[in-house]
């Protein structure tokens, strides 16, 4: 695994024929994905994609699919999409969904989340009951920019650390 981390932006938008007005991404390529015009484009060196549906719905609503995502909120909003979006956190990608929405939940409509991983000690860590990936943790330290295991371990922002953010509170 090389340290240069990939970026995959998937999008449900639901009428980005209205809301982009004709004016595409930012160099773009079009292509059919399952039948639908997939709009390919770069976001500060990742690639990313739109899918467009065949009928448009009301507010521009769209799903972000997260693995590895970068700054794109910007990028949404100016091509016309709704403020809040629908995040789907599959794998890594739920320390990405969750963890965006902490940031500032006003961004985010729901979250579906397909065996997210909630704590990147568990993996791939592998500090908890499972193996890990070794590789993997160590392109993880790289990529968080800790300067050591140690650093890592210390770290308080895994979604599973900001649970407060996503329980209600009981009254007693």
């Amino acid at each position: 695994m090389t340290s240069i981390v990939l970026v995959r932006l998937v999008l449900f938008a639901a009428s980005l024929g209205a809301a982009r007005a004709g004016e595409g991404w930012p160099g773009e390529s079009l292509d059919i994905w399952h039948g639908y015009v997939r709009h390919n484009f770069t976001v500060d060196g990742c690639p990313a994609w739109v899918v467009e549906p065949k009928q448009a719905a009301r507010g521009n609503p769209w799903t972000w699919c997260m693995e590895f995502p970068d700054a794109f909120y910007k990028v949404l909003q100016a091509g016309g999409l709704a403020k809040k979006g629908t995040l789907i956190g599959i794998s890594r990608g739920g320390l990405y969904g969750y963890n965006f929405a902490a940031e500032d939940p006003s961004r985010v409509a729901c979250i579906y989340g397909d065996a997210p991983v909630c704590d990147f000690k568990s993996w791939p860590g592998g500090k908890g009951k499972g193996n890990g990936s070794p590789d993997d943790w160590a392109a993880l330290l790289r990529n968080y920019g800790f300067k050591d295991e140690a650093e890592a371990l210390a770290y308080k922002k895994n979604p599973v650390d900001e649970l407060d953010h996503w329980l209600p509170r009981r009254s007693h």
